[in-house]
């Protein structure tokens, strides 16, 4: 997957998609661990052998699409893990690695996942994420999984990168079929807050997608 990515003001462009730095996980280290461990039988030095992958960087990206395992993520502590060099990074070799192969979970990459992959690589998508900047079709599936699946009031500070997954599923099921299936989504939410009596204040309704 070649690239180019033009830094400006904590934006970039990738492709021709104007990203901010969330959009990023430019806090973490993300890898495959199979994916090094290939890359180590290609040379006895890990310096030399190691790479990160572009879809490691993306936040949305979660799992590995050609092992099927979570990405493993690991956070910045000194300012030269910024460089995510993978053979400081992650320091493991052989038997090590092995272990941390051994204990990734497996999962299949999500809809969402697949879906912004595929339009960095010039494919066409469902017509309404299509219409969207890349960043803002990302952002406004997850939120709606976030509602659709925690409810208004989840703490999205504290997800964990699986619940993160979870909403990016649950959302991409709804935006992936355009304006109508959002607005129905939307309004089943909002009958059901008052099916159950509550009374519509400032984002009790529709929490953090609101936000």
């Amino acid at each position: 997957m070649s690239h180019l990515l033009v830094c400006a003001k904590r934006r970039s462009d990738l492709r021709g998609n104007l990203l901010s730095s969330e959009f990023f996980a430019n806090a973490f280290t993300v890898f495959c661990s199979a994916c090094l461990r290939e890359d180590d039988e290609r040379d006895a030095d890990p310096a030399l052998a190691r790479r990160g992958r572009l879809i490691w960087t993306l936040r949305a990206v979660r799992t590995c699409p050609v092992h099927g395992l979570e990405l493993l993520r690991r956070k910045k502590v000194k300012w030269d893990d910024a460089f995510h060099q993978m053979a400081l990074r992650v320091p493991e070799r052989a038997a090590a690695l092995d272990e941390l192969v051994e204990a990734a979970t497996p999962q299949s990459p999500s809809p969402l996942q697949n879906y912004v992959i595929e339009r960095l690589d010039g494919a066409t998508g469902p017509i309404w994420l299509d219409s969207q900047t890349l960043e803002q079709a990302v952002r406004a599936t997850e939120m709606l999984g976030v509602l659709l699946k925690f409810g208004p009031g989840a703490e999205t500070g504290s997800f964990s990168e699986r619940q993160w997954d979870v909403a990016g599923r649950s959302g991409y099921a709804v935006t992936s079929r355009g304006e109508g299936a959002i607005r129905d989504a939307l309004q089943a939410v909002q009958a059901d807050f008052v099916r159950k009596g509550g009374k519509p204040e400032r984002g009790n309704v529709l929490g953090p997608l609101y936000g």
